[in-house]
């Protein structure tokens, strides 16, 4: 840091030693990077770009990465199923779930292409010992972690897929270096093992999703739109096939007996809306599942720890969870006391 203020002229540091509050315009510390060597540059730029991978990573594993309205295409895409899961009762359009067929072609990465990316990143011939599929490694952006260390990865890029992982994970896996006579062979052999096309199938929210946009999952927060093979023109929010289930659970009567509920939610059949805007559902949280209520704000936390629910900072986000413990149920109990279930 000394270094880049002497180098640059630029004042970053307070007198007590920290960060300036006030750091310089963004303009001027771009011109004040146009005047170092070229070296200097070129690391500032990789720790910029570690940086960014590691935000960008952050949020798609924890599904607030937003990637704005996304198109679908491919060889086909069918409806193959239709449910009405809301009706607003003042609103003629029903918010429908769709389960969705798309047939798009493979289009892998052939032999030739392999061995060129190969050759210009410097990268390795690499098989599986025991899946036997061929992969090149190559070098991936170095990633920043919480505690400030530098994490060094390699990108493995297979037939149809590219895959980012630690040199330390790389080196407890099965892949290993190998010839190009068996990197060869055993690149064709999945080449020719491959369909034409894949089949994928998805499903979608359409619709009417403003009022009931709460309920709808907090991950994986995408949003699709695509134009079917008769001609249908469709704009809706992707949700996993779990939370389908849940939908098509939910489309009869609403159990309101806390026992009911507990069950539901324990074995991870039923997400449940309650008035206020408040949401109960099964998370897998550090390896193991929880019973998580999501909606509440800030200004009502006291109170419903006071009920005995508990909360936990994960990822810099306070999590709010009922103990699954025994005292889970009375505490659901009343929870759902002054939070009944919402009528769907």
């Amino acid at each position: 840091l000394r270094d880049f203020q002497e180098a640059t002229a630029l004042n970053l540091m307070a007198q007590d030693g920290g960060m300036l509050e006030d750091l310089p315009p963004i303009t001027q510390f771009l011109n004040r990077l146009l005047a170092l060597r070229i070296d200097m540059q070129n690391l500032i730029s990789e720790a910029f770009e570690g940086l960014l991978t590691a935000r960008i990573e952050a949020a798609q594993a924890d599904g607030s990465y937003d990637r704005g309205l996304e198109t679908i295409v491919g060889d086909s895409i069918t409806i193959a199923g239709r449910e009405t899961i809301y009706q607003h009762p003042g609103a003629g359009t029903p918010t429908e779930l769709l389960t969705v067929r798309i047939l798009e072609p493979t289009n892998p990465t052939l032999l030739a292409d392999a061995l060129v990316t190969a050759a210009l990143y410097e990268g390795l011939l690499l098989i599986n010992t025991k899946s036997r599929r061929a992969g090149v490694q190559i070098s991936a952006p170095q990633m920043m972690l919480d505690d400030g260390s530098v994490q060094r990865r390699a990108r493995i890029v297979r037939p149809t897929e590219r895959s980012t992982m630690s040199y330390k994970d790389l080196a407890e896996s099965n892949w290993t270096q190998t010839t190009p006579q068996i990197f060869e062979l055993a690149w064709n052999a999945e080449l020719q093992s491959l369909p034409a096309q894949n089949e994928k199938v998805m499903h979608v929210v359409s619709g009417l999703l403003l009022p009931i946009w709460k309920r709808l999952p907090k991950d994986a927060p995408r949003v699709y739109r695509f134009q079917t093979d008769e001609g249908e023109t469709v704009i809706g929010r992707h949700v996993k096939s779990e939370w389908a289930d849940i939908a098509r659970a939910s489309i009869e009567a609403p159990p309101c007996e806390p026992d009911t509920v507990w069950a539901g939610l324990t074995t991870g059949k039923r997400a449940f809306a309650l008035e206020g805007g408040l949401e109960l559902r099964r998370s897998m949280v550090k390896n193991a599942w929880r019973v998580e209520l999501t909606g509440a704000a800030p200004n009502s936390l006291a109170g419903l720890k006071a009920l005995g629910l508990f909360t936990e900072i994960i990822a810099w986000q306070t999590r709010l969870f009922v103990p699954t413990d025994d005292s889970g149920l009375g505490i659901l109990t009343a929870l759902l006391a002054d939070h009944p279930v919402a009528p769907t």
